[in-house]
């Protein structure tokens, strides 16, 4: 059955320090994940690693776990992991970053890049201006970047990505949906309903 989770997502400023890449924990969900998947960033520097800490905001989230997935809770810039229950090696992660992190153009080209996808500027700048949305609870639109569109010709086993892009006043939130093509396909409309159960409180801000 679904469930309600609320969390106080905590947003990290990025810098331009050299961070050392420390993999999350481990967790019970699947074995498969994109090499590029977001890790959380530590410093040998107490000085700049001190700023980090210090950067940190928060800010009140609720969603509700869409039927077929369970959640695991996340370490540092990632606050929560989805998996299937049916054991698709397929995961969705949630992650906060404070202010515009990269952009939405930025980080739309940064996922293609991973994933190997040729896409020739004139198709980029046409699908920027298309780009489908996808409404929280409160009708706040966030950015959904279905990326599978582009693999019709790829193997079901294709690294592939589903994300969406949540813009709010303080910090921008990334829900990605990543593994082989034909598990990512299969859980798109999983990560819809997540997206439309998500509850932002602007208390505070």
């Amino acid at each position: 059955m679904s469930k309600l989770t609320s969390y106080w997502i905590p947003a990290v400023v990025v810098t331009a320090a050299v961070f050392s890449a420390v993999p999350p924990a481990a967790s019970s969900g699947p074995a498969f994940q994109l090499a590029q998947l977001p890790m959380q960033m530590q410093t040998d520097d107490p000085h700049i690693q001190k700023m980090l800490d210090e950067s940190v905001a928060d800010a009140p989230m609720t969603w509700t776990t869409p039927d077929g997935w369970q959640e695991a809770k996340g370490s540092g810039m990632r606050m929560a992991t989805f998996t299937p229950t049916s054991g698709e090696a397929v995961e969705c992660s949630v992650i906060a970053l404070k202010g515009m992190a990269g952009g939405v153009e930025g980080n739309i080209q940064r996922w293609i890049n991973q994933i190997d996808l040729n896409m020739p500027p004139e198709l980029f700048a046409a699908y920027m201006d298309n780009l489908e949305t996808v409404a929280i609870s409160d009708g706040t639109e966030t950015y959904f970047v279905d990326l599978t569109q582009f693999q019709e010709n790829a193997g079901e086993d294709t690294p592939s990505m589903i994300a969406s892009i949540l813009q709010l006043p303080t910090q921008t939130v990334f829900f990605k949906l990543t593994g082989p093509l034909g598990a990512v396909k299969n859980n798109a409309e999983r990560l819809r309903a997540l997206l439309s159960s998500v509850s932002v409180s602007q208390s505070g801000w």
